[in-house]
């Protein structure tokens, strides 16, 4: 187990005033052309942050770029990659990239459906569980597949394993400290 650079939030309410401040900071158009340009990177940013983009944040995004909210809401609903619900109290993903895909993600994405009843990019219904394939390559090709639990990696997942890798991520709570995995 190796402890990932990805943020992973304390929490995944989303405080608007902190949205501001971050599109503040972060997010400055120098005219109204660039600030469409910059919609993407304001809800991915905000989505790096929480975990999730709100209805309510797209709304702020909108008002700091100076945009129409139905162009901002048009991109957080096309991209897949975006949430539009908190993810659920313990995040499971596994990278899909080439090599982990060729190294056996399918069998571990499938172990996982079945073990918790629900699709890759679903959260169970007592939203303890939201379970994501990574599209994009985690670039540690030689551990796949490669799992990415609450923030920590877990290399070299089998159909076999992940369950019980799982059932030791479920048992300490978000944000406590793990031993051996």
């Amino acid at each position: 187990m190796v402890q990932s650079s990805f943020h992973v939030p304390e929490t995944y309410d989303i405080d608007l005033d902190r949205v501001r401040a971050l599109l503040q900071a972060e997010i400055q158009p120098e005219s109204q052309h660039e600030a469409f340009e910059l919609i993407l990177g304001a809800l991915l940013l905000i989505q790096e942050h929480y975990g999730w983009v709100s209805k309510a944040a797209a709304q702020v995004v909108a008002q700091h770029l100076h945009v129409p909210f139905a162009r901002v809401y048009e991109l957080l609903t096309f991209y897949g990659d975006f949430r539009l619900q908190p993810p659920g109290e313990h995040r499971l993903q596994v990278c899909n990239g080439t090599a982990c895909f060729a190294l056996g993600t399918p069998a571990v994405q499938r172990a996982l459906e079945a073990k918790f009843g629900i699709a890759a990019g679903e959260t169970t219904r007592d939203g303890q569980v939201s379970f994501d394939l990574i599209p994009t390559c985690l670039g540690i090709c030689d551990l796949g597949p490669l799992g990415l639990f609450d923030g920590k990696y877990y290399p070299k997942l089998t159909p076999e394993t992940v369950g019980q890798i799982v059932d030791q991520v479920l048992r300490t709570p978000r944000g406590g400290s793990q031993h051996d995995a």
